[in-house]
């Protein structure tokens, strides 16, 4: 699966500490999955970014960095919980 996420406003009403959590799986099959992320407002600026590679998460951004950057969050805010995602990778394009 290829995701670009992009534009959007993420509001945690609750008390998770996590915004937005990536990891790709399907019913504990291992999945390949591209993401590229950036526009977005998360938490109002402070909110967090996990990054989990279950089964296997590709990046399109270069490092984790510019991944919170291209969201307008601190750098620290972005988090892998689990394995070793790839970055650079690019990501095939949305369909038209």
């Amino acid at each position: 699966m290829h995701s670009t996420v992009t534009g959007n406003t993420f509001t945690n009403q609750n008390a998770a500490a996590d915004e937005i959590l990536v990891r790709p799986r399907d019913a504990g099959a291992v999945t390949t999955s591209c993401l590229d992320m950036t526009g977005n407002t998360i938490g109002g600026g402070s909110g967090t970014i996990e990054l989990n590679e279950t089964g296997v998460l590709n990046v399109e951004q270069n490092n984790a960095n510019q991944v919170a950057s291209g969201n307008g969050i601190p750098n620290a805010n972005v988090i892998i919980s689990g394995g070793a995602p790839q970055f650079n990778v690019t990501c095939s394009p949305p369909p038209i």
